[in-house]
């Protein structure tokens, strides 16, 4: 689902629900092993509310990047992101880097995301089928937008536990989420 830049809210019984895109692959052949061009998305902001069943994000629902050299830079998002099921991210509900030089950067997403798991105030999860994403992958990142489930699959910054940024942060009271790790950070550090 791809909504109208224009709307104040898109919303789907389906998934795959976002304010700019709704699934971004850069491999056309189906084979998520080989990417088939590069794919940069670059210079998007949304304040849209963003809801749908599952794979939910402020900027893009599920984004799957094979390609060195595959972004998304310069992007913000305001509005709240719900997903009645799971993955539901500030920015981008998931993201499964697929190769080292894929990279998210200098975006930020400050709405309320809720889900019922996978709940991120940047992306909801973070997942790679072949390699263990390095950490300069998401780069000069924030979140700040109060983050919901009734479990504990969850994250100020990212829903996965598993995932992990050195240049971006999140804001521990306004997120209502604090994992102790150096991304979270008080309303008054994230300031500075």
């Amino acid at each position: 689902v791809d909504c109208d830049w224009s709307s104040d809210v898109c919303s789907s019984d389906l998934g795959d629900a976002g304010a700019i895109a709704g699934y971004v692959a850069d491999f056309g052949d189906g084979d998520p092993g080989t990417a088939d061009f590069l794919i940069t998305i670059a210079d998007v902001s949304s304040t849209a509310d963003v809801s749908a069943n599952y794979l939910v994000g402020g900027i893009a629902g599920d984004v799957q990047l094979t390609a060195a050299g595959s972004k998304i830079v310069r992007a913000s998002s305001t509005g709240d992101v719900s997903a009645a099921v799971d993955h539901a991210g500030g920015l981008v509900g998931r993201f499964a880097p697929g190769a080292d030089g894929v990279l998210i950067a200098d975006s930020y997403a400050t709405g309320d995301v809720t889900a019922d798991v996978y709940a991120g105030g940047l992306l909801g999860g973070w997942t790679s089928p072949m390699f263990t994403p390095p950490s300069d992958t998401v780069l000069r990142t924030y979140a700040t937008g109060r983050v919901s489930t009734p479990g504990d699959i969850d994250g100020g910054l990212f829903g996965t536990t598993d995932s992990v940024s050195l240049s971006s942060f999140y804001d521990k009271q306004t997120t209502g989420k604090d994992d102790a790790s150096d991304n979270a950070k008080t309303t008054a550090q994230m300031q500075d």
